[in-house]
């Protein structure tokens, strides 16, 4: 049996000049080979609700990552991904409810038994930490806010590194989270060095 070809969106360019799916009549933003929908209308007062892409996706979309090597690139993507993944499924994710991963929290609540409920959660926080190690303290800052809690490489310069300046927060970040992860990449075999 033929595999069939996933049918491509197809979009259409409306009156306003904006590109939008023919489907389901979204807004169409384009990032590299991705594209993220706005849905309009159910967004609260403003009206409008965008479906923000990853920051690693929109890095490795302008190939920041490695800007010689194409597949290099493609590699420090995925290592940064499976670092995300262990922080997601380590339950680390932004909520109330967040653990000090230095710690031993986050369980069920009862003092004496204050580990993870799971043992893959164990498993992933001990990923985590070793990845913390391995990285060092100047850099894991950056990589934990930008690869794994997915926030703007300029928030990250400014509140990690301290600079003020637009243009040095992102360089500053963007540098200490692509040596944070070329090492996580090498160890765990993405990359050669």
């Amino acid at each position: 049996m033929a595999k069939r070809k996933p049918k491509l969106r197809e979009t259409y360019t409306d009156a306003d000049g904006i590109e939008r799916d023919t489907r389901t009549r979204r807004r169409v933003i384009r990032v590299g080979t991705r594209a993220a929908h706005v849905r309009e209308g159910d967004g609260g007062p403003l009206g409008k609700r965008i479906s923000r892409l990853p920051v690693i996706e929109v890095l490795k979309a302008h190939q920041r990552w490695d800007r010689e090597d194409k597949a290099r690139n493609d590699a420090l993507a995925k290592a940064a991904d499976v670092l995300a993944t262990h922080w997601h499924l380590a339950g680390l994710t932004a909520n109330p409810k967040t653990p000090n991963i230095m710690g031993v929290g986050a369980g069920t609540g009862d003092p004496a038994y204050m580990m993870p409920t799971q043992e893959a959660a164990v498993r992933h926080r001990d990923t985590i930490r070793m990845a913390r190690e391995m990285i060092g303290p100047r850099c894991w800052p950056c990589v934990e806010a930008v690869v794994c809690e997915d926030r703007d490489l300029e928030d990250a310069g400014r509140m990690l590194a301290g600079y003020q300046s637009r243009a040095q927060a992102i360089a500053v970040a963007l540098e200490r989270v692509i040596h944070g992860v070329e090492i996580i990449a090498v160890v765990w075999g993405h990359v050669r060095y």
